[in-house]
């Protein structure tokens, strides 16, 4: 076998089935169950995040920040966009379309970014003007993870449509005269479908034990306004 072995797993699943290894079927129904297993419990943890955001309010004194990073997120949305559409090699007419399609998803997924920062209370964040300038900070540190919490349905939602066409475009691919040169595109494209099908559940993990640091912070913040 050769070096694609030491870059991924799925490279050698692959590679055995072209050679009609017994561990490249193995390795395949392992992969099938993972998707079941992902599929079944990424749902469950998709409500598990959004009770995250229910359950942590936090306050901010003004929204302008959030405002301008809507802006900031909008402008480099649109700005890679047209980068890729200048980009188009028609020369690699295939691979330069399946590029942009893959930037057209990634830029509607960072405007619903935007739209949210535009929209802080959609994230349980209250507009307090008495809001100290610490607690403001915990508010805008702590979006980002609200934001995927919020979003992690979505996020898998686009990793796996992602996966989905580059799998198909490298299978398209396998079908020329040197199909072994398209096995890292098939391995890469199974592995981000894996990371699509467990996002909400990596998502939750995350938030889980990071976000009591804010909380903790939070909690000191509010202990001199305790006999007010």
């Amino acid at each position: 076998m050769n070096n694609f072995t030491n870059m991924n797993p799925f490279n050698g699943i692959l590679e055995s089935l072209f050679y009609g290894s017994f561990s490249g079927i193995i390795g395949i129904l392992i992969f099938i169950v993972l998707t079941f297993v992902g599929i079944n419990f990424s749902r469950k943890f998709s409500s598990a995040n959004e009770q995250f955001i229910r359950s942590n309010p936090t306050t901010i004194s003004n929204p302008i920040v959030f405002n301008v990073t809507a802006v900031f997120i909008f402008l480099a949305a649109i700005l890679s966009l047209l980068v890729s559409i200048v980009g188009f090699n028609t020369t690699y007419f295939f691979e330069s379309l399946v590029g942009l399609i893959v930037q057209i998803i990634n830029t509607c997924l960072l405007l619903t970014f935007a739209s949210v920062y535009f929209s802080p209370a959609k994230m349980n964040i209250r507009i307090d003007e008495n809001s100290s300038v610490a607690e403001d900070f915990i508010a805008f540190l702590s979006f980002g993870l609200k934001l995927l919490a919020h979003f992690s349905k979505l996020i898998a939602s686009a990793l796996v449509i992602i996966a989905v066409i580059e799998l198909f475009y490298a299978a398209l691919s396998m079908l020329g005269d040197d199909p072994y040169s398209s096995i890292q595109l098939v391995t890469n494209s199974m592995s981000k479908f894996l990371a699509g099908i467990f996002a909400p559940v990596v998502i939750y993990i995350v938030f889980l034990f990071s976000y009591p640091i804010f909380n903790y912070l939070l909690a000191i913040l509010h202990i001199p306004k305790i006999n007010r």
